[in-house]
């Protein structure tokens, strides 16, 4: 199952809590990054590779609602804390989800490959 819960409308301090049990999930993961929001999300499939933690947002473990719940209250309680990880969540989102960066990375991806058949 997938689902967002928003637990503040304001997008100048909003909070998501999102369950990463299904695949795209970081899509929307990224989507908050791009608003320097940080992130709370499980630790589970792809968002191990969006969310750097204590960096970018913080990772729990899969269904461990109070360890989640502890997580948000966090950043509530800490709002230069929420500051400090939604500026680094957008700065990797753009380092690293971009479309010129996923372009670059496609092409370093094509290049080695051409560069192994011309070898072999």
């Amino acid at each position: 199952m997938c689902s967002i819960r928003i637990c503040q409308q304001n997008w100048n301090g909003c909070l998501a809590k999102l369950r990463g049990e299904c695949k795209g999930i970081f899509k929307i993961m990224q989507a908050f990054d791009v608003f320097d929001l940080p992130v709370s999300a499980t630790a589970a499939s792809g968002n191990v590779e969006v969310v750097e933690e204590g960096i970018s947002g913080t990772l729990v473990q899969p269904g461990d609602g109070g360890e989640m719940a502890q997580a948000l209250l966090g950043y509530l309680d800490a709002p230069a804390c929420m500051a400090g990880h939604g500026g680094d969540a957008r700065r990797h989102a753009e380092q690293c989800y971009s479309i010129p960066a996923m372009a670059e990375a496609y092409a370093r991806v094509y290049d080695q490959t051409l560069k192994r058949r011309q070898t072999a």
